[in-house]
């Protein structure tokens, strides 16, 4: 898949020393693909397609950021 966004991980998110690499690399796609309003309307499945990791890893991730 192509995306014509591009994803930035802030220094507090980058050296959070509980969160995984995954999450790290998901939270970049989720502040992608935001919408006006602010919102990301992505289901776990497009993560797990995207970056190409499986659909429980992208589950685990989302979590993980929550």
């Amino acid at each position: 898949m192509k995306s014509g966004f591009y994803g930035i991980i802030p220094k507090p998110i980058l050296h959070h020393p509980k969160l995984k690499a995954n999450s790290k690399v998901i939270y970049t796609e989720i502040m992608a693909c935001l919408e006006d309003n602010g919102t990301c309307i992505k289901r776990n499945i497009y993560f797990s397609k995207v970056l190409n990791i499986a659909k429980d890893t992208a589950s685990r991730g989302v979590a993980e950021l929550r």
